[in-house]
């Protein structure tokens, strides 16, 4: 009966932190993504000024 109790505390507590990490990640994708995405356009306008200039 301990062993049983115990083996599925383990398993409750992993799922939680499985859903604790998905939910992080998500997170962390819906912020970084969008921040990613802006430095990359950044670059690429800088890019174009830059060529823009040389002309």
């Amino acid at each position: 009966m301990i062993v049983n109790e115990y083996s599925h505390g383990i398993s409750s507590g992993f799922s939680t932190f499985l859903l604790i990490v998905l939910i992080f990640a998500g997170i962390l994708s819906l912020v970084l993504i969008p921040a990613i995405d802006i430095n990359y356009s950044k670059l690429e306008e800088e890019k174009i000024i830059e060529r823009y200039k040389e002309n």
